[in-house]
């Protein structure tokens, strides 16, 4: 799921990505898949449309209660305080509410200059 959104995004651009699983992949609800592909599409497309990201990182950790999805690139990163006034600006809000609706938590940690890194945690 996350590689094809990877290829999708990162097609025509010189963005390069690597994706990594970890842990034995199970079935996982309908709900919990849906999010995390949308949480996965918007870190994705902020990174390319918006950081400059030159490299992308995927992690999906499958570990005996939790699934975790960390998603890391080397772009722009942005100062996290502004980000959340910008007016007309919802990608990191809804992300948040779509972390909340499965029980998950979520980290985001950005600096300016050094890139921007996205956990999502949730048990399974």
């Amino acid at each position: 799921m996350i590689e094809t959104c990877l290829l999708t995004l990162t097609a025509g651009t010189n963005c390069n990505f690597v994706l990594h699983e970890e842990g034995e992949p199970r079935r996982l609800s309908l709900d919990l898949r849906e999010q995390l592909l949308r949480i996965g599409q918007e870190s994705l497309a902020n990174a390319v449309r918006h950081a400059g990201a030159r490299s992308i990182e995927a992690q999906l950790r499958f570990q005996k209660r939790q699934l975790q999805l960390r998603i890391s690139d080397d772009g722009h990163g942005f100062d996290m305080e502004k980000a959340s006034r910008l007016n007309g600006h919802f990608g990191l809000i809804t992300m948040r509410e779509r972390a909340k609706t499965i029980g998950a938590s979520m980290v985001i940690s950005s600096k300016i200059s050094s890139g921007t890194s996205i956990e999502v945690t949730v048990k399974v």
